[in-house]
């Protein structure tokens, strides 16, 4: 049965899954527990090589269409398996999950009221760190995203997708989707959202529980190929012009871009200290990384005197 707006959901919540197996079936049940009637929780196998599959077909054998798996025998990693799930979401609004991490069991329901009530493209909700044993503070936010606002929104907040839901109709709209087979997949998709939509809102709960508990590059990986974190970084820098050159809003597109550069640049140099033994050839990839993407470094270079 379609809504009035002509969906088959309220909501869908894309879940990529990749060898999760000694993981899921907690987040799992918690998603099953959602509050929120016409929901949808679609679980792309993203090739797996131990037993999610299995465990994802148990689920949808006692809760039904409630979950719907998708096995997808190539793997694109979480971009590419959001990308496929994208395809078969059938929500008003999508939200996104990772497969180690867990949601209250309101938070898809409030934060699509919200939505509704004030026909909001975007809305986003706190999140607990677990890592860091504390709630992540929001700026609440409600109303039309101007110019300035859009910028405020981009600040102040995470770039994170999986804290948020997004009417369908802005994702249809946007250029492209998800990079695949890469990582910090979702920096660019999320600045397009902003650039696009029109009205956001804030439910300033923390209803998300992130539960990372690997260590990032910026928290001390001595072992780690800074040549791919260059190329990762410069990729998404070259996909996020492009999304900004066809974006509505194209001047504070522009600001974006140039802060996402600098926060690139920062990002890479101050990880160059965390390996042990710094090769030339990754010094010198660095070097024209900054050339071509920011330009001037020396402000870097100085910081630390």
């Amino acid at each position: 049965m379609m809504n009035e707006n002509g969906y088959a959901k309220k909501v869908s919540v894309i879940v990529p899954i990749y060898n999760g197996e000694k993981i899921l079936e907690k987040s799992l049940f918690i998603l099953s527990e959602q509050t929120l009637d016409d929901i949808e929780f679609i679980c792309v196998n993203d090739a797996s090589t131990d037993g999610s599959l299995n465990m994802l077909m148990a689920f949808k054998a006692v809760f039904g269409d409630k979950f719907v798996i998708i096995d997808s025998p190539k793997n694109g990693g979480p971009g590419g398996a959001r990308n496929l799930g994208l395809k078969y979401a059938r929500g008003e609004y999508i939200g996104f999950m990772d497969q180690d991490d867990y949601v209250h069991k309101d938070m898809f329901r409030d934060m699509y009221n919200e939505a509704k009530n004030g026909d909001y493209d975007i809305v986003k909700c706190s999140w607990y760190d677990k890592k860091r044993n504390r709630a992540a503070k929001l700026n609440s936010f409600v109303g039309e995203l101007d110019d300035y606002r859009k910028m405020i929104f981009y600040a102040t907040d995470s770039y994170f997708i999986w804290n948020k839901i997004y009417k369908s109709e802005l994702i249809s709209d946007m250029s492209m989707k998800f990079r695949e087979n890469t990582y910090n997949d979702d920096i660019d998709f999320f600045i397009e959202a902003i650039l696009r939509a029109k009205r956001a809102s804030t439910v300033n709960k923390a209803y998300y529980y992130w539960n990372f508990e690997g260590e990032s590059l910026s928290r001390g990986i001595k072992d780690f190929d800074l040549t791919k974190v260059i190329k990762t970084n410069a990729d998404m820098l070259d996909i996020l012009r492009k999304r900004v050159s066809l974006s509505p809003n194209r001047e504070i597109g522009k600001y974006f871009y140039e802060e996402e550069a600098v926060f690139s640049i920062r990002r890479i140099y101050y990880n160059m200290f965390f390996k042990e033994e710094l090769q030339l050839s990754e010094y010198e990839g660095f070097k024209i990384f900054a050339l071509k993407y920011v330009g001037d470094y020396s402000e870097l270079k100085n910081e630390g005197n």
